[in-house]
């Protein structure tokens, strides 16, 4: 340990914890390796816990560890920040982690579920989905309408199922009296009214390539925006990585710093033991009063405990039993008498015996401990019979 502002503590107290049974500083324990769960977490690095004598996350199922500086973080959830260099196991469930953001696996056939964080298989037409999510569990240009997919204008669109998308409708000549059929008709219209025909159709068919034009050119504008939100996101986590390793930087230049200020003290201490065999001696006779010490802690840990055994056995006696709000003080005991005397601390009665009558009560010897104490006459009163 070294002395800082008068205070003994140890040299890097970010990388090492004082273990108070040998006095000495030890390094901390990282990810996965033996730490003491007789001193605490104290013995692990960067707030983990010591479970089972090995340093783990406290929070297993949210959270991982992160090698580079040490450290747990949360598991990231759709969108959030995960860690590429480590993999999947950054995100939640079934997310993968792509450019250290996490996303479905395959976005084009899945979807989000906010409410337990999963990537779920978009539903085709007629097939189930979530309103409460939205379109987003549709496949497609689908909308989810009362828990099942379908085509957003029915009336004039049809489902595609070779891509699993609704189409606007294509619409045949119509006959003379321009009703719309299906297929051929078996009677020829007039040019005129084929003409007018032809020119419905064609409206028509115009008009439902825009709408579709319409739908894939608000799909593109959401798609690049969502792209361009990536790139400002990848930007930023860029940034932040940056950061980060200049941060490492900066650390390693300090613990080189620190390992080399470590070898000239170690260098020195080597010197000093050359110089003087005199030293190891001391050193032994030292080791001897710390295994001395620590001998003497293992006995007052046993004295410790008794002592927690006789208190518990004490407040088993307090809820047992019910004191008497008054004592008849006109009793007088024989020496050698056998009696029962009260011990505040304790707030029960002990047996005891009358050593000798006092001013103010009575001299009693405790059984249990032999203990001599002068009492009142209201903390002395009759031994109970057995059968009581």
């Amino acid at each position: 340990m070294v002395c800082v502002s008068d205070i003994c503590d140890c040299e890097f107290p970010v990388m090492q914890y004082n273990d108070p049974y040998d006095k000495t500083c030890k390094a901390k324990s990282t990810y996965n390796e033996t730490c003491s769960t007789l001193i605490g977490d104290s013995t692990c690095y960067n707030k983990m816990v010591c479970v089972s004598d090995i340093c783990d996350c406290e929070i297993l199922a949210m959270q991982y560890h992160y090698p580079y500086d040490k450290s747990c973080k949360a598991i990231g959830t759709y969108r959030e920040n995960c860690a590429t260099l480590i993999g999947d196991s950054t995100c939640y469930n079934n997310m993968v982690c792509v450019s250290d953001i996490c996303d479905c696996e395959i976005p084009a056939t899945q979807y989000h579920d906010p409410y337990d964080k999963s990537c779920k298989a978009k539903s085709t037409h007629k097939e189930n989905c979530s309103t409460l999510i939205g379109d987003s569990t549709c496949y497609n240009n689908m909308v989810c309408v009362s828990g099942f997919c379908d085509c957003e204008i029915p009336s004039s669109q049809y489902h595609d199922p070779n891509d699993k998308s609704c189409k606007a409708s294509t619409y045949l000549c119509v006959s003379s009296d321009r009703k719309r059929t299906i297929g051929k008709t078996k009677a020829d219209p007039s040019d005129v009214d084929r003409k007018i025909n032809e020119n419905e159709c064609k409206i028509k068919q115009l008009t439902a390539e825009r709408e579709k034009l319409a739908t894939t050119s608000s799909t593109l504008k959401s798609k690049l925006t969502e792209e361009q939100k990536k790139t400002e996101d990848f930007e930023t986590l860029l940034n932040q990585e940056r950061k980060k390793c200049s941060a490492l930087e900066i650390k390693l230049q300090q613990l080189r710093r620190s390992e080399n200020e470590l070898k000239v003290v170690l260098d020195k201490q080597i010197d000093k033991n050359e110089k003087s065999s005199n030293l190891l001696q001391v050193e032994k006779t030292k080791y001897q009063t710390l295994e001395e010490m620590y001998n003497k802690l293992e006995e007052a840990k046993a004295c410790l405990e008794k002592k927690v055994q006789e208190f518990e056995e004490s407040s088993r006696c307090q809820h047992i039993e019910k004191h008497k709000s008054q004592v008849d003080n006109s009793i007088e005991f024989e020496v050698g008498t056998s009696v029962e005397a009260f011990w505040y601390p304790d707030k029960c009665w002990y047996t005891a015996k009358i050593l000798m009558k006092t001013g103010k009560g009575y001299e009693v010897k405790y059984d249990v401990d032999k203990f001599v104490k002068d009492l009142p006459l209201k903390y002395v009163r009759a031994e109970k019979n057995s059968t009581e």
